[in-house]
């Protein structure tokens, strides 16, 4: 009787608990859903490491380079890729999705970062021929540890709260999956996970598709031309606790597979996969293989996890991930966009936002800069507009004020703007190719050719104000 009685005060005190944990839970952040990881790692690394005495700076820097430029693409899309981690010589970052469109150009994408670092590299006179990157991209569906609910999932989430931000940690199957494939990564050429190239295949030969709309065509991609893309299957190798020991597809994205210049003059020596190629030109499989690969291991329901992952994320984060630290510079961030006249003033210079970015895609506008933290208005669009368009602006020097402002809608957050002019002698522009896709000079005249779905926000009524202002000189 005794017992009895302890067994149900030990039963009210444990449901007590489970209760409080549950009411707890609806505070707790549910970051279960399907990720994307990017992989950097430098070749020849411990070699160079006896020859240079200079190697500690190089590396640093490549680490520096390599985390700007995958944060900036977090500007130019819904994805909000973050530091992982560094294992050695090797730096690691991950995203979850949010959507399927935006992870439709990622291997393209995570390409052209690869071959900007290895340019980097190549400017160090001693790194030249003998440093290079190599990189690898996967993707996971992942359970929030918190939220697992007695279920034991492949895949899981760690997090630990550190004041308003969380670091995560990914654990599982296909994390493993991911390091395992890293090792046939080569230099110039990006690696991919079976999945993740199955299903960037899918989305590249249905245009415009949504991720709910994806899952109802899996079962139709037998039938579609899946080889709209430069991934190819280059080998089949046996992968240590993956698909049961089952050879599994290495997949290669290049740019440009009918070069002559796709591998090094002796990567056939260090390579078993590269001397298969380039025994036999014919090696490389076609991407469409996947389907029939997974369709006979009866594997398609991991696709559709993975689609039902990006719906579930955002379902439960549609503000994407929160508790993430603003940067310092971006607790008041505000935009300097300044109107540039030519020097007669007759002309102002206009550009495109590329059709990768997030917000205005394709749109005509003024170029932009931001005030920096140590910084005044004047040196701040100085040194912006110098970094983005490679001109010299010649800025009133003592009665600098704005002709307009603006307000832009960024994320869960408003950034104030302000819109100034300024002068130019520079006759070559050069764009930043990552922000903007061409760049043209117009007069109040040539205005009215411009329709306003083309152009920012109030972009007409900030010109016309500016030629108010500044008058053409003969």
């Amino acid at each position: 009787m005794v017992g009895s009685i302890c067994m149900v005060k030990q039963d009210v005190f444990y449901n007590k608990k489970i209760i409080k944990k549950n009411e707890n839970r609806k505070n707790i952040v549910n970051y279960t859903g399907s990720y994307v990881f990017i992989s950097f790692d430098i070749v020849n690394s411990t070699y160079f490491k006896t020859i240079s005495k200079n190697w500690i700076e190089i590396f640093k820097s490549f680490f520096t380079e390599a985390e700007n430029k995958v944060k900036a693409e977090n500007e130019n899309s819904e994805l909000s890729f973050k530091l992982w981690k560094t294992l050695g010589d090797e730096i690691l970052f991950y995203s979850p999705i949010m959507n399927i469109e935006s992870i439709s150009n990622i291997h393209k994408k995570v390409f052209i970062i690869m071959k900007d670092l290895i340019t980097i590299l190549e400017k160090e006179n001693e790194a030249k021929g003998i440093l290079s990157i190599k990189s690898g991209l996967w993707i996971a569906y992942l359970t929030d540890d918190q939220f697992k609910d007695g279920k034991e999932p492949k895949n899981i989430i760690l997090k630990e709260k550190i004041r308003n931000e969380y670091k995560l940690e990914f654990l599982g199957s296909d994390i493993d999956t991911g390091f395992r494939i890293l090792k046939y990564a080569q230099q110039n050429k990006l690696v991919i996970c079976a999945k993740l190239a199955y299903l960037l295949s899918m989305i590249e030969s249905n245009d415009n598709i949504k991720s709910k709309e994806l899952l109802g065509l899996i079962e139709d991609t037998l039938k579609k031309d899946l080889n709209k893309n430069d991934m190819k299957i280059v080998s089949y190798e046996q992968l240590k606790g993956v698909w049961n020991n089952k050879y599994y597809p290495i997949v290669w994205y290049f740019d440009n597979w009918s070069s002559e210049d796709i591998f090094q003059y002796d990567e056939k020596y260090n390579s078993d996969i590269i001397k298969r190629i380039e025994k036999n030109k014919d090696s490389k499989e076609e991407i469409s293989k996947l389907v029939k690969i997974f369709d006979n291991l009866n594997k398609k329901g991991e696709i559709e996890e993975l689609i039902n992952g990006i719906n579930e994320y955002s379902k439960n984060n549609p503000k994407g991930i929160i508790h993430a630290k603003i940067e310092d510079e971006k607790l008041s961030e505000l935009h300097l966009a300044t109107i540039c006249f030519n020097d007669k003033s007759d002309k102002i210079l206009i550009v495109r936002r590329t059709d990768l970015r997030k917000y205005y895609p394709n749109r005509w506008e003024f170029g932009c800069a931001k005030l920096k933290l140590d910084k005044n208005f004047r040196e701040s669009i100085k040194e912006d507009y110098q970094k983005e368009l490679s001109i010299d602006l010649d800025l009133d020097e003592n009665n600098l004020l704005p002709i307009s402002s603006y307000e832009l809608k960024k994320e869960n957050r408003f950034i104030q703007g302000l819109i100034f002019i300024a002068k130019t002698n520079t006759k070559e522009i050069k764009l930043n190719e990552k922000k903007y896709s061409e760049f043209k000079w117009i007069s109040l005249k040539e205005l009215e050719n411009i329709k306003k779905n083309e152009v920012v926000d109030d972009f007409h009524k900030n010109v016309e104000k500016a030629f108010e202002i500044v008058k053409p000189t003969n």
